[in-house]
């Protein structure tokens, strides 16, 4: 990211803040309080650790280029980078530019917006940070530009060098909160302690990314600089889409703006634009609406870091943002309690070092966290385990004082418990984990892994598997080739349709849907990614699911009654609202079943299903469990009413609010495979009228 001084035509860069709503500030407050006489940051009992003023500028040089996004909305990647380079700069004397474009590549292939140069959430550029996906180089991926190139899907999907161990989400001043459990007088002190975190980022690390409503920026002629205040004389509708991303550099407590439209007290943030010469530099009154839930700053960023394998597990499984399985299905997450909650990665059968765990902590409104939360992380390798305990911040937290190196290898467990409190719930918290290992063979291999499958000859019956690569780039599904060959080694492969995802972050998934009648008692399945090749057989008469008899396929264990919708992959039962415990079971041919609500007690036959519910089936020694979702019910409670409807509207914008695959079920009544508006609407039609599902 530099000069870029070509255009003069100023371009707003638009940031998606749907489904976070924009904070009340202290303006608000100010406005409507008897306090007068305000100076500084209003509160002198207050001892701050840093100056009274402070510039970026005048200790590293990454704030100085005229940055001009031109015709694109990458405002969030421009401030991102800049955080970043800063941290950099300061902290280690190294210069880095990174490419403003790469992370628009990123966001378009998962899903997150649809064009290159888009508008974009922070939160998932957050999310690109946890996986370590972005950033590269302009060296790598080229100087800036606006009209969108051709480039190689391994140029911008390959992990990045740059592993951003910690980054902390400030939440906004919400002085809504504040007001009812705090006196007056206490606001002011609260707020001058809310400046010092924002202040101590830029004092440590250089910058911090924020948003604000670019409605607001004014360019007076005769000021040194532009300003931003919000003196609350508009709605909130004639601004709220205009976010933007800009970096905070510095501050002035004793700033006085004295062009028009001033803020009434001293004290302003001192911010770093995106278009061009034209408001390069402005001041954010401390006072301001404006600035909304979006501020953070990172605080551990390692450039040479020493994992070099990286596994992926996301908590939005299924979403509607992650387009052909991409980032989903590389891990298994099961909920034990609501205490904690295990996810399985599969990284090959090969041994490899434990090096890091890295989660994204989503955090709590005000008021309902334990400020002493802890988590503790296990991970099990077979018979052994490692574990570290952790407070986590809001935000990117990465865990490596594990109590033992751990070799790692096959089916690798990483369980996340919350350690002092009872009341908390942990699908709250993680949003997405990855598991970071070391392995210092340099040779190209691929693994398959058997994503518990259970054979039946039946059309559409669907078998799963995870594929791990080692020291391979990211490819595309299309690039690499799978054949299928049974026993007596015939290409059988026309009889499944085949789906590949891309492999990225070493993993990936494959499924074969059955389309033809088979009389096999074996198959093998035959993998060549960049001209390594890999060979898997199963026998389903050992294989795990595979049952008794000469040939399972013809024999199985059990099956459903084909008006039942079953994704045996995911182990999932969707029915309608009002089906019970005796009807379920009645679809259920051979085997004893049992129904169990979300508490694990087994219910009656006229009990009404919920989401969550589990049927477990016995036969031959086994137990096989599905999880059951309720079309519309994402509470669980078995009736769809409007909280279920504001949840999945919640997840259709967010695309995390639902984060299992049964939720994912129960909240996607169109059956499309995705969360939308026509979902919600549907759902809000049934909770009114009680038909339509």
């Amino acid at each position: 990211m530099r000069k870029y001084r070509t255009i003069f035509v100023i371009f707003v860069c638009f940031i998606f803040l749907t489904g976070f709503s924009v904070q009340e500030k202290v303006n608000s407050f100010i406005n409507n309080s008897n306090v007068s006489n305000i100076t500084g940051t209003s509160n002198s009992s207050f001892s701050s650790a840093y100056p009274s003023s402070y510039d970026s500028r005048n200790y590293i040089d990454t704030f100085n280029d005229d940055e001009n996004q031109q015709t694109l909305n990458v405002c969030w990647a421009f401030t991102s980078n800049n955080v970043l380079e800063a941290y950099l700069k300061k902290n280690a004397n190294v210069s880095y530019n990174f490419s403003e474009n790469q992370p628009g590549y990123v966001a378009k292939y998962i899903g997150d917006i649809s064009s290159v140069g888009g508008s974009n959430s922070p939160y998932n550029l957050l999310k690109y940070w946890t996986y370590g996906l972005v950033p590269v180089t302009e060296t790598v991926f080229g100087t800036y530009f606006t009209n969108e190139a051709s480039k190689s899907f391994n140029s911008y999907m390959n992990v990045s060098n740059i592993d951003v161990r910690e980054a902390k989400v400030i939440n906004a001043f919400r002085t809504s909160y504040l007001l009812t459990n705090y006196s007056e007088s206490s606001i002011y002190y609260e707020m001058d302690n809310y400046n010092e975190q924002i202040k101590k980022y830029i004092y440590d690390n250089g910058a911090v990314f924020s948003i604000i409503h670019a409605k607001f920026i004014k360019k007076e002629t005769g000021q040194e600089y532009g300003w931003c205040y919000n003196d609350g004389s508009l709605e909130e509708s004639e601004y709220i889409d205009t976010a933007h991303a800009v970096t905070l550099i510095g501050w002035d407590d004793n700033y006085v703006y004295t062009g028009s439209n001033p803020a009434p007290y001293r004290g302003a943030w001192l911010a770093y634009n995106s278009w061009g010469s034209s408001s390069k530099y402005f001041y954010i009154s401390y006072y301001d609406l404006s600035v909304v839930k979006s501020l953070f700053g990172v605080s551990n960023v390692d450039a040479n870091p020493s994992w070099n394998k990286s596994y992926i597990v996301t908590r939005s499984a299924g979403a509607k943002s992650y387009s052909n399985d991409l980032l989903i299905d590389y891990a298994v997450k099961t909920d034990g309690s609501n205490l904690y909650e295990t996810n399985r990665f599969y990284i090959g059968d090969d041994n490899e070092n434990l090096d890091s765990v890295k989660f994204f902590y989503l955090g709590f409104t005000e008021g309902s966290t334990p400020s002493n939360l802890r988590f503790r992380i296990t991970v099990t390798s077979g018979n052994n385990s490692s574990y570290a305990i952790v407070t986590p911040v809001v935000g990117i937290n990465t865990v490596s004082n594990f109590n033992n190196s751990l070799i790692l290898g096959g089916n690798v467990q990483v369980k996340v418990e919350i350690l002092n409190s009872s009341s908390l719930d942990i699908n709250d918290l993680i949003y997405t984990m990855v598991l970071r290992t070391t392995n210092n063979v340099p040779t190209k291999k691929i693994f398959i892994g058997d994503r518990g499958n259970r054979f039946i000859n039946q059309l559409t019956n669907v078998l799963g598997f995870d594929v791990v690569t080692k020291n391979i780039d990211a490819i595309k599904g299309n690039a690499y080739t799978l054949t299928v060959f049974d026993e007596a080694n015939n290409n059988i492969t026309s009889s499944f349709s085949v789906y590949k995802s891309d492999i990225i972050s070493n993993t990936g998934i494959i499924r074969l849907t059955q389309t033809q009648s088979l009389d096999i008692s074996k198959l093998t399945l035959s993998l060549n990614i960049d001209g390594v090749n890999y060979n898997k057989s199963y026998d389903f008469g050992t294989n795990s699911g595979g049952g008794g008899g000469e040939n399972p396929f013809t024999d199985p264990i059990y099956s459903f009654d084909s008006s039942l919708s079953v994704n045996e992959l995911d182990s999932v039962i969707s029915v309608s609202p009002g089906f019970t415990a005796g009807s379920l079971k009645s679809k259920v041919n051979n085997g004893i079943s049992k129904v169990y609500n979300i508490n694990n007690d087994e219910v009656a036959d006229d009990a009404i299903l919920g989401t969550n519910y589990k049927l477990v089936i016995a036969n031959n020694g086994n137990n096989y469990t599905y999880g059951v979702a309720v079309s519309g019910d994402v509470t669980g409670d078995g009736l769809v009413k409007i909280n279920d409807v504001m949840k999945i509207a919640t997840h259709s914008i967010r695309g995390s609010e639902l984060n299992t695959k049964v939720l994912l079920t129960a909240g996607d009544v169109t059956k499309d495979g995705n969360i939308k508006i026509n979902d919600v609407m549907k759902v809000a039609t049934y909770s009114i009228k009680g038909t339509g599902l």
